[in-house]
């Protein structure tokens, strides 16, 4: 079975864990559903794509290791909102706020990060001559339609995610 080796490194990494309320921890490790998100984001798909992004992520098979722990960072933030503001997503689109509150709001939250940390990833593919293909996914990783985050748009990753000194990324 092929995989392809990415090599997650940044100064901050956010790798979701179950939020409650506007808590959002992180893990140690990335999900399936981020691996799914990140390549899919480098394929220029959005959000809206739904049978694409649950066909990838049905076939895609991860194997992830910790390189570095790196520490935890837990980020406080407020951002004073009115009910009719426009709320910025990654995407670039903007989207209205529905239901909730009516009126002026402090919102707040608590983010948490993983800092100088460290992740090798292995991606394979269940049905691997299907599209996208794992040379597929490895061209638009070095190649992305969009800049790629590990986690949340203000984790940029600290070198490309899929490029080994050796050109050899599927093994």
């Amino acid at each position: 079975m092929d995989m392809l080796i990415l090599r997650l490194r940044g100064p901050l990494m956010a790798f979701g864990d179950v939020a409650i309320d506007e808590l959002r921890p992180t893990d140690v490790l990335p999900t399936l559903s981020q691996i799914t998100g990140l390549i899919a984001n480098a394929l220029g798909w959005t959000y809206q794509d739904t049978a694409q992004l649950q066909r990838l992520q049905d076939r895609l098979s991860i194997a992830s290791r910790q390189d570095r722990p790196g520490a935890p960072l837990r980020d406080y933030q407020t951002v004073h909102l009115n009910s009719n503001d426009m709320m910025w997503r990654s995407d670039g689109f903007p989207s209205l706020r529905e239901g909730g509150s009516s009126g002026d709001f402090t919102v707040q939250r608590y983010r948490h990060y993983r800092t100088d940390s460290s992740v090798t990833v292995l991606v394979a593919l269940r049905e691997p001559n299907e599209q996208p293909t794992l040379q597929d996914i490895r061209t638009a990783l070095q190649h992305p339609a969009r800049p790629l985050f590990i986690g949340r748009v203000s984790c940029p990753p600290a070198q490309p995610i899929c490029r080994e000194p050796d050109g050899n990324e599927i093994v």
